[in-house]
């Protein structure tokens, strides 16, 4: 069964996910990956073992046989891995870092770990400006960054990166909004929602960016955008209104929930991903440290 075996930490680590949540739904929200990036992760795990892992049925997936052999030694090899890089990490520290995050992810996706370690980094810049945060790192102010994945090619000299989550994108508009809210689709493409006035971040922002930028990969006309730098103000100014955003979905859960009565939303379809990254300058250790505190911090947005 392990003949030729190749593996890496995150497809086992995927895998443990999977079978405990036992359907591929559940596990992706707990990963912060898309259906289609779990399945694809298990079956090229069970192509490196040369197994079947998984039974899997319109209730979910049950391990097999060798599914629950793997996921035994599975648990004792993560608790192995996180013992080990704990004695590497040893010499570093929080205060050892001067870090650079995006605040639509220090304030959602890692809340509660920055409400907790704000005040123990060297240094810590928080923004909603993508080019002031590649800015701090491009200039060492900053040694660790935390930033949509798709912006690293902004940055310069020597650097490591580890993907930490992928999210989709939602429309959020009111529900009284009867051109939305009527729809009895679920998803909605960027044709589509292009058709409607938007209010979104100021150009700085990469979800302004991100979106531009798929428009103008799909030849599509901008629609009418009103910028607005306050999320507090972009909910309320959707009332009663024919705008819309277009939020990641660890925002937009949030403003809904905060707005249960006044907003919907709906998925973009898979076409617009956001991917986010940590960005650490060409050092193993504290990569690795890095990755060990923010994996760790994987939870579910909803």
């Amino acid at each position: 069964m392990y003949d030729n075996l190749f593996l890496n930490t995150e497809l086992i680590y995927v895998f443990t996910v999977v079978s405990e949540e036992k359907s591929i739904n559940k596990a992706s929200v707990l990963l912060h990956m898309s259906q289609p990036a779990t399945s694809k992760k298990v079956k090229q795990l069970e192509k490196i073992l040369c197994t079947t892992l998984f039974y899997r049925s319109s209730k979910g997936v049950h391990l097999t046989e060798d599914g629950q052999l793997f996921y035994k030694k599975s648990k004792v090899f993560l608790e192995n891995t996180r013992d080990f890089m704990r004695s590497v990490q040893s010499q570093i520290s929080l205060n050892d870092i001067n870090i650079g995050c995006l605040d639509s992810i220090s304030a959602n996706l890692l809340s509660t770990f920055f409400e907790q370690n704000i005040s123990k980094f060297k240094s810590a810049k928080i923004t909603t400006n993508i080019f002031e945060l590649i800015k701090t790192f491009n200039t060492y102010q900053t040694n660790v960054v935390i930033m949509d994945s798709n912006f690293g090619n902004n940055l310069k000299n020597s650097f490591q990166e580890k993907t930490l989550y992928s999210e989709p994108y939602y429309v959020v508009y009111d529900l009284r909004n009867s051109k939305l809210n009527n729809q009895k689709k679920l998803e909605l493409t960027i044709q589509e929602i292009s058709q409607f006035n938007w209010i979104l971040y100021p150009s700085y922002c990469p979800i302004h960016q991100t979106l531009l930028s798929k428009l103008k990969e799909k030849n599509i006309n901008k629609p009418q955008i009103l910028e607005i730098d306050h999320s507090d103000s972009i909910s309320k100014f959707i009332y009663n209104t024919e705008f819309l955003t277009i939020l990641p979905h660890s925002q937009a859960i949030r403003q809904v929930t905060q707005n249960i009565s006044r907003l919907g939303m709906k998925k973009v379809n898979v076409e617009l991903t956001r991917n986010i990254s940590i960005f650490t300058r060409n050092n193993n250790e504290l990569t690795s440290f890095a990755e060990t505190i923010f994996l760790d911090q994987k939870q579910p947005s909803n």
